[in-house]
């Protein structure tokens, strides 16, 4: 005796004909054994059921990949040591996977117009799609790991960033690249060139496996120009008859040029950084002479003012 409530009621469905129900395998390729295995082709599966009418849409051969992988570290570790010889672990986690049994399937039961059109969803749809997807993240996984390398590369070299005025920019470079080519083989560096239109200055970036060939890589290509205000009674002793005391200075620490501004009373030095530092510190031993010539024509004057006294006596 059984409640009425317990009752199911009668289904509206027709009777299933047996004879006209289909049975299908559809073989999953080894890209996608990974993907099948995932609650994403449950999803899928339940797609192409739900969509094509079928009775039954459901993989097997669902081996544990987990245990597959077992078993191949242990059928590798059993061939090294019988065999004396390494096998790749690509070749015995294949073997081992072989000895798990077949491969993944996927069974569709139906109506034979119901299969036909669910192998074409799942195959020409869901299969492709996947696989291309699968595909990505490979590839994906390739430059993330790539991309690690270059970063742990990159992490492991000495760096140095510095500015140049754009106009000194051709200094750098040199003619047809020459110049940059020329310290970059000489110093086994990595020298990059940035313009910054706004800022009106060109960023420069060497890099290189140590911190001396990075120095020593800089030296030779930061151009700088340092203007040097003179006092008016400065400016023959510096610049010397005919220019000949600067020129002398320019030619000594190799500048690129040294010249006098007249409207603004200063001295332009343009060259390497380290050659506009030297030029600088000649300069100034130059101008500490000037108070004692200045003393020495005074104490000549003097003299000859006592001689002159003396004649006139």
């Amino acid at each position: 005796i059984v409640e009425r409530s317990a009752l199911r009621p009668c289904s509206g469905e027709l009777p299933l004909e047996l004879s006209g129900l289909v049975r299908r395998v559809i073989p999953v390729g080894e890209e996608l054994h990974s993907w099948i295995r995932s609650q994403d082709s449950t999803g899928c599966l339940s797609h192409v059921k739900k969509c094509t009418g079928l009775l039954v849409a459901h993989c097997m051969n669902l081996d544990d990949p987990d245990v597959a992988d077992a078993v191949a570290e242990s059928a590798e570790g059993t061939t090294a040591t019988s065999l004396k010889k390494p096998a790749s672990k690509a070749k015995a986690k294949a073997k081992a996977k072989a000895a798990l049994g077949p491969a993944p399937e996927v069974l569709l039961i139906g109506e034979a117009g119901s299969v036909d059109v669910a192998e074409r969803l799942l195959v020409q749809l869901h299969f492709k799609h996947q696989m291309e997807i699968q595909r990505f993240h490979e590839m994906r996984e390739k430059f993330l790991e790539r991309l690690a390398e270059m970063q742990e590369w990159y992490s492991a070299l000495h760096k140095e960033v510095f500015t140049v005025d754009q106009h000194l920019v051709g200094k750098l470079i040199g003619r047809k690249g020459e110049h940059i080519n020329q310290v970059r083989e000489r110093h086994g560096v990595e020298i990059q060139v940035h313009d910054d239109a706004a800022e009106g200055a060109t960023t420069i970036t060497v890099t290189g496996d140590s911190p001396d060939v990075v120095r020593k890589a800089r030296e030779e290509l930061e151009f700088v120009t340092e203007r040097m205000p003179l006092e008016p009674e400065q400016v023959g002793w510096i610049l010397g008859k005919g220019y000949q005391n600067i020129s002398e200075i320019a030619r000594k620490t190799e500048l690129s040029y040294a010249r006098f501004d007249d409207k603004g009373s200063c001295l332009e030095l343009c060259g390497l950084k380290s050659q506009v530092e030297d030029a600088r510190m000649l300069i100034r031993a130059h101008t500490e002479y000037l108070s004692v010539y200045k003393n020495m024509d005074e104490e000549q004057s003097a003299i000859q003012q006592s001689f002159e006294q003396l004649d006139s006596v």
